[in-house]
């Protein structure tokens, strides 16, 4: 079995991970990266957003941690209160007052939503998203795709071709016919830790199963999501019961130091570089083309 070290080189994954798919053993974790394309905020601009909405300045994006950003939110929500409807209210008007809506023209100029396509028609089932929006919930429902957004635990699963869980909340565009706004938005560390901080937490537990039963592959989120209670607390759990299974491989735009590196392997996550947004979309596409190639050479 190849380590950590060798597998953080992406020709040597793309075997192991089309292996994987192959076995129909993949969930897919995605964050904000993902809906970029859509020209939906990251989180610092979110809570930079929130941030305005309470009178605050701004905070720097390239300095502070996951819990510092968390903590930075708080401060505009003692502000702006902390009643939930108001939270999904604000996340609503942040998210989509200035976005276009939903038109079909523009399907064909999102490389990373047409990669993330080819997986969950053919080999994913089950996804976890840190997103608020339901974009890739309607970007498959172009493709036919029956999707089930579960916002809520313990789950009502409905005959769907995919899961898709979110944790964080969900506020669907307004013109998504058959979606509604989950009852609770994540939005500080106040809200992240009264959800996931609890010793029997529904939503921490179905996390974890899911990390326990496949091999994760982690898109569109930079390295501070590692921080997420709904991230970090699973993965940790998982990473003491596995053995020396690989629980995932994330990948990455940012430059790791040393001690990022560590804390992936000692989690038993490979994680994978990539110099330009395009290289993860079509390292995706590569994928799947080794898995139709491994066939082909069993045969």
């Amino acid at each position: 079995m190849n380590s950590i070290y060798e597998l953080s080189n992406p020709e040597m994954a793309c075997p192991e991970i089309a292996k994987e798919l192959s076995n129909k053993n993949v969930a897919l974790f995605l964050g904000a990266g993902i809906s970029l394309a859509f020209g939906f905020p990251n989180w610092i601009k979110l809570a930079n957003a929130i941030r305005s909405k309470a009178g605050l300045n701004g905070v720097d994006n390239n300095s502070l941690s996951t819990k510092e950003i968390q903590n930075c939110i708080d401060e505009a929500l003692d502000i702006l209160g902390w009643n939930e409807d108001s939270k999904i209210t604000l996340v609503k008007e942040l998210l989509y007052t200035n976005y276009p809506g939903l038109t079909t023209e523009k399907v064909f100029d999102y490389p990373l939503l047409i990669a993330l396509s080819l997986l969950l028609t053919r080999y994913v089932n089950t996804v976890v998203t840190l997103n608020y929006d339901g974009m890739l919930e309607w970007f498959m429902s172009l493709f036919g795709i029956h999707v089930q957004s579960i916002t809520s635990m313990p789950e009502k699963k409905k005959e769907a071709d995919i899961r898709i869980y979110h944790p964080h909340g969900f506020t669907p565009h307004p013109k998504m016919k058959g979606s509604s706004s989950s009852d609770f938005i994540i939005l500080g560390r106040k809200d992240s830790m009264q959800k996931f901080g609890g010793r029997d937490n529904l939503w921490k537990e179905k996390v974890l199963s899911i990390v326990e039963q496949h091999t994760c592959l982690f898109i569109g989120l930079s390295f501070n999501a590692f921080e997420d209670p709904i991230v970090e607390a699973p993965i940790t759990a998982a990473s003491t019961e596995i053995g020396g299974r690989i629980l995932g491989y994330w990948l990455l735009l940012d430059n790791l130091i040393e001690e990022d590196r560590k804390k992936f392997e000692r989690n038993s996550i490979v994680p994978l570089l990539f110099k330009m947004p395009k290289d993860i979309p079509n390292y995706i596409l590569k994928i799947c083309q080794e898995v139709v190639k491994q066939k082909h050479n069993n045969y």
